[in-house]
Formats: structure tokens, sequence, C-alpha cells
């Protein structure tokens, strides 16, 4: 949407919407574009957060999301209630690609054999949440030395030299997939994962949808950046925390620390690998 003005994107969206015949939209995130683009499309039902033009909208609610006083599903539930959508139970899901036989062999050739399947995700859109690079490495190097693992590193084109880089620093069973694979095979790589560990990224929540058992890594950017609102949604999964600052999580193993190491971590993946191979029976 920022390539073009507001008005020449919201024009597009309302072509766009009145040629599907809409007459409910939800914007999930704030955006002028959206906003006007619904209103000129002449959506009758138009939900959103009362910002950036929200008075286009008639059903909206407050944007108290920076607040990060719960997560992010929770706040869209409440979203979903400004249009009488009964959204207790909604969470995220993944559609289901077992039967897309070409998706399914190409990730099966892709991936091979273990045991132990550990899929790792060394990026962000926002560099501030990265934990660095070095330690990527050493982590991949100390799961690999996990007799049957295996270790498949994930990545966005952009981000195949710093994934090319983490390849290079560490050794064993590595499978590089920066940059080779679309989003579907990515939907289906993580359905054959046993463990995934990242930063706060889109592939991590895909992960926690995918329930596969999930460890995060978050560093310290503010209560718009809290695991609080933005950990893995679920039961089970693991939060590792840089801050100075403990926020109480009851659904996760939350684990605030200064500095998080590339011992924690491990420690985290050995015993969540151990409870997948048990439950593997």
């Amino acid at each position: 949407l920022a390539s073009e003005s507001t008005a020449a994107n919201a024009l597009k969206l309302a072509s766009f919407l009145r040629a599907k015949k809409v007459d409910m939209a939800i914007v999930m995130n704030p955006h002028k574009a959206l906003h006007l683009g619904c209103f000129f499309a002449g959506v009758s039902v138009r939900a959103g957060y009362d910002r950036k033009w929200g008075g286009l909208l008639n059903r909206k609610i407050k944007d108290l999301r920076n607040e990060a006083l719960k997560h992010e599903v929770e706040y869209t539930r409440d979203l979903l209630k400004a249009v009488d959508i009964a959204s207790e139970s909604a969470c995220p899901c993944l559609p289901d690609l077992s039967g897309d036989v070409s998706v399914m062999e190409r990730v099966s050739g892709l991936i091979g054999s273990g045991n132990s399947v550990v899929a790792i995700h060394a990026g962000s859109s926002n560099p501030a949440k990265v934990w660095p690079k070095e330690k990527y490495a050493a982590l991949v190097s100390r799961v690999c030395e996990e007799p049957g693992s295996k270790v498949l590193l994930l990545g966005a084109p952009d981000e195949k030299a710093v994934v090319d880089e983490i390849e290079e620093a560490s050794s064993g069973d590595v499978v590089n997939l920066a940059g080779e694979i679309d989003l579907k095979e990515l939907i289906a790589v993580l359905s054959n994962v046993d463990v995934f560990v990242g930063n706060d990224s889109g592939p991590m929540h895909m992960a926690a949808a995918s329930e596969c058992s999930v460890i995060s890594i978050f560093r310290d950017t503010g209560y718009g950046g809290s695991p609080v609102r933005w950990r893995p949604w679920g039961e089970g999964h693991v939060v590792f925390h840089e801050t100075d600052a403990p926020v109480g999580i009851p659904e996760c193993d939350y684990h605030p620390f200064k500095e998080v190491t590339v011992d924690d971590v491990f420690s985290a993946v050995k015993e969540k690998m151990r409870a997948r191979i048990k439950d593997k029976g």
C-alpha cells in the first residue's frame, strides 16, 4: 500500500470489493486506504479500530493493543464481537495440505528422514527482535549433535544471506530452505516439524498454529512487542524474553532473562525433542 497514494490504493480496493459484492469488511490493522476503500465500495458493515480515519467505519472499537495487556488473538476476538461474531474459541489455524500431493512430495524430499526435526528461523521484519546469528549457529551445532536429529533452516529470500552465514558457521545435518520454498510449502514443512525455534515473527506464529512445539525468543522492544501480546498462541510453548521486567504468562513456560544464552535455548529444545519422541512411541 505504501507504493501509491492513499486515494489510489483506496480506489483499487473499492473496485475489488464491489466486484466481489462484499457486504462486510473487518479491518484487522488500521490503515487509511483500507478504511477509505471499504467506504468507497459501499460495504454495508465496516468494522475495525477507531484510528487512522476510523470515522469511515460504522462498527468500531478503541484500539488498546499497544497496552499489551492480553494476546493479539484476544484483541481480535474483541473486534469480532463488534460484528456479533461469537469468537470465544477462535484461534489461528493453517490449511490442511496433506491432500496436496505435489506439495507434500516436494517437502518430503527436502526434509528427508530424522527422528527429531527441528526448524530454526533466525529472521524477523524488525532487526531489534533478532537473536544474534552467532548464537543461532552455535544452537544449530548443538542440536545436530543429538542422535537422530535434523535441523531445517528457514528464511525468506531476503534473509538467505544471513541463513547461509549461520549454515556455514555451524556443523551437522542441516537443510537450508531459505528462499527455496513458497508459503504453501512452508505450511507443509511446519506440519512435519517436531520443534520450532525462532524470534517473534510470522513463521513463529505459523508454527504455533501447526501445533508443533514452539520455542520463541523475544527481545525487549517495549510494551507493544511484549510476549504477553505476541507469544506463540496455545499451551506448552516456551518463551524466552530478554528483559528486566518479568511478566507472568500462565499458558507458557516463560523465562525472563537479562540475556538469553545458547545453553538456555538448547536445554529447552532438547526437552521438547525428547517429549515429541516419547509421544511418537
